[in-house]
């Protein structure tokens, strides 16, 4: 069984953000738990998200859950910081919704909500590699031409 070492960040209700290092997993299928008197010694008030894989030191499939995304949506993205951890966060839920366990409509809307405020190039070009892709392959058919027209003017 090969193990890993990964940072594990948990952003509070601030969005103040919080690392659990070295945190040790294993590909053998066992559970992997961490111990939460470590983490409510660390994070004061209710986690808003949990980014696996802090600072991007080895591969990991990252799935979100449904409050995490809401919490995502509605004002985290403007209140991470952190460049890496906002590129990884969009990836994550990019291939996530290549997984089918978002759906693309949704994706697409958080794009366009978080797009204008986004300040890293490598996170923008992403996006716009990305944006061919997910308005004529992903989106549902009869939302293709006003979905890139909306893409449009929210990239302007």
């Amino acid at each position: 069984m090969r193990k890993s070492k990964i940072d594990i960040g948990f952003y509070d209700q601030d969005y103040k953000l919080h690392v659990l290092e070295n945190f040790v997993i294993g590909d053998g299928g066992e559970l992997n738990t961490v111990d939460a008197e470590k983490i409510s010694s660390a994070v004061h008030g209710p986690v808003k998200a949990v980014i696996l894989n802090h600072g991007d030191h080895v591969y990991a499939k990252v799935r979100f859950d449904n409050q995490t995304i809401l919490n995502l949506q509605k004002d985290g993205f403007s209140k991470i910081s952190d460049d890496l951890s906002r590129s990884l966060i969009w990836k994550s839920l990019w291939h996530q919704m290549l997984d089918r366990e978002l759906s693309s409509s949704k994706y697409f809307n958080m794009v366009v909500e978080h797009l204008p405020h986004e300040t890293n190039e490598d996170t923008i070009v992403f996006f716009l590699e990305k944006s061919r892709l997910l308005t004529e392959l992903y989106l549902p058919l009869n939302k293709g031409n006003s979905s890139k027209e909306l893409l449009f003017n929210t990239l302007l």
